[in-house]
């Protein structure tokens, strides 16, 4: 069973901008869905580029306490968001026996995101208590 993050009383708090795909396949157009994936592939590569931002601030998935998720159109689900493929990935990283915790996470449906191709882009909130580096004068 999984089960939510919260945040304390002298948690820092993180925000991390959105961000997006990376190439998954450098032989179809650039700027195209064939270049990054099906969303999917796009929520799995997106992911993998926030566990690195993440690590960088000394972070895990267990301290991200929301998370906003943007689908825009899937063109091979019928011009549709593709919620199951966005959270077959997202399932591969929250609420697992290695990670239970799940942030409280939104999910929309945009007409378009920035970058070209893209179907896919999220946003964290991550909390964690950091020790203090002062010391007490005795």
């Amino acid at each position: 069973s999984s089960q939510t993050n919260y945040t304390f009383q002298g948690d820092t708090t993180y925000y991390i901008s959105g961000s997006g795909p990376t190439v998954a396949d450098p032989n179809a157009p650039k700027g195209s869905v064939e270049s990054l994936g099906n969303t999917a592939t796009q929520t799995a590569s997106t992911l993998a580029g926030l566990k690195d931002r993440l690590t960088k601030l000394g972070l895990t998935f267990g301290d991200v306490v929301q998370a906003r998720v943007f689908l825009a159109a899937d063109p091979t689900n019928g011009g549709k968001m593709d919620f199951a493929g966005m959270n077959g990935a997202w399932l591969k990283v929250f609420g697992t026996p290695d990670q239970p915790n799940k942030p409280a996470r939104a999910t929309f449906q945009a007409a378009n995101l920035v970058a070209p191709g893209a179907l896919v882009e999220i946003e964290f909130v991550a909390a964690k208590k950091v020790k203090s580096a002062r010391r007490h004068a005795k």
